[in-house]
């Protein structure tokens, strides 16, 4: 099961060959780099949209529903961008793109995973989560390879088939939601009434949703601009470009550790100790922000930013069950990821200060306060159902 789920999350790294295939796509169809930017841009919104849906749709019909439909969808969409010629198409099919990452995102596969695995829990959902990762290591180089070797619409046209060829029959014939006596015993409780776990509804009414809300508002609006931005902050700063673009692959590949070794912290500390600490490092890494690209605090930031932005896919599951229990986890993890929307804010923000000031020291100064105040709220995080009860 877990495996199964790690395949069906490699969907999620299917985003990344926009980046790979921009130069082709826009070449050959002659638009600019803001217009095709937007256009992919426009996904993100949708993307967050469609996690609080996808939310809803697995606890009513179950994870191998969403994953399965995703994928029919997914090779359709990736088809049809191969056979784009007009900008407002492009714009006509970002959307279901984003609808395709959000149902292969953290939501429906943190959901079954969870049901399936109690004891270990942590490391089960570090293990799925690194499928994204994997996904865009292998994918980024193969369809950047077909393009250069045939063209970019063959290259759409494959991750497609791709999708239907390899996803989809673990998405149909493996991963399902547990029958009665067969998955984690919290998970059963819950389903028997015997755990007083908190719906949406309740969940709304209690201090730990909302300082959740704002744990991960903060986190997006940061690691999103950095991701967008490390680059060009670093060769701002005086970094050669390709030593910059090497620094952010760095970072990448802390992300991979990072999701591996924060699962079977996650087992071994209670739920939020684990956020205090994931935090403490997010808060960290943006104070560094002012010193690069100077090499101690260069490295600092690439080990700090690059363990913590990674590792909090990992511990958002664990840490929803610890205030609300298992048998909502879906419905409300995809409500509270609808503050991806901040992402897109952090990168304005990072730009804007560039532009009207110079550097981007406003938008650092910004950063470091939105995580310090983010750190000081997950103290106050309490398993809500005793309260309740």
């Amino acid at each position: 099961m877990v495996l199964g789920a790690l395949i069906c999350q490699m969907g999620l790294g299917y985003g990344y060959v926009f980046g790979a295939l921009q130069d082709p796509v826009r070449l050959d169809l002659g638009w600019t780099r803001t217009e095709y930017s937007t256009a992919v841009a426009a996904r993100l919104p949708i993307n967050a949209l469609a996690l609080s849906a996808v939310g809803f749709l697995t606890l009513r019909i179950g994870a191998r529903g969403v994953l399965t439909g995703a994928c029919f969808l997914g090779a359709a969409t990736f088809l049809a961008l191969g056979r784009m010629n007009s900008l407002w198409q492009l714009y006509a099919l970002i959307p279901f793109v984003g609808i395709i990452l959000g149902s292969f995102g953290d939501v429906a596969v943190g959901h079954v995973v969870t049901r399936w695995v109690q004891r270990g829990r942590g490391t089960a959902l570090g293990l799925v989560y690194v499928g994204s990762n994997l996904a865009g290591m292998t994918l980024v180089p193969l369809v950047a390879w077909i393009a250069r070797r045939a063209s970019w619409r063959l290259a759409f046209s494959w991750v497609g088939v791709g999708l239907a060829a390899f996803i989809l029959p673990w998405a149909a014939f493996a991963v399902r939601d547990p029958r009665p006596g067969e998955g984690a015993p919290d998970a059963e409780e819950s389903e028997a009434g015997a755990a007083n776990d908190l719906n949406l509804a309740r969940a709304l009414w209690t201090r730990s949703f909302w300082l959740l809300g704002f744990n991960l508002f903060a986190t997006f609006f940061y690691l999103v601009s950095m991701i967008d931005q490390i680059v060009s902050i670093l060769a701002d700063a005086g970094m050669p470009h390709s030593d910059a673009a090497a620094t952010f692959g760095t970072i990448v590949g802390m992300g991979l550790f990072g999701k591996l070794a924060m699962g079977p912290i996650a087992d071994r500390i209670p739920a939020p100790r684990a956020m205090q600490l994931n935090t403490a490092l997010l808060a960290f890494s943006s104070l560094l922000l002012f010193q690069l690209p100077a090499p101690g605090p260069l490295w600092l930031f690439v080990a700090s930013f690059g363990f913590a932005y990674t590792a909090r896919d990992v511990l958002y599951p664990v840490i929803v069950v610890h205030c609300f229990g298992v048998r909502y986890l879906a419905e409300i993890y995809g409500v509270l990821m609808l503050t991806l929307l901040a992402g897109m804010l952090g990168s304005i923000a990072a730009a804007a200060s560039r532009d009207y000031w110079g550097s981007y020291d406003a938008a650092f100064a910004l950063y470091a306060a939105l995580n310090l105040l983010s750190l000081l709220a997950v103290w106050f995080l309490r398993d809500e159902r005793r309260r309740s009860a």
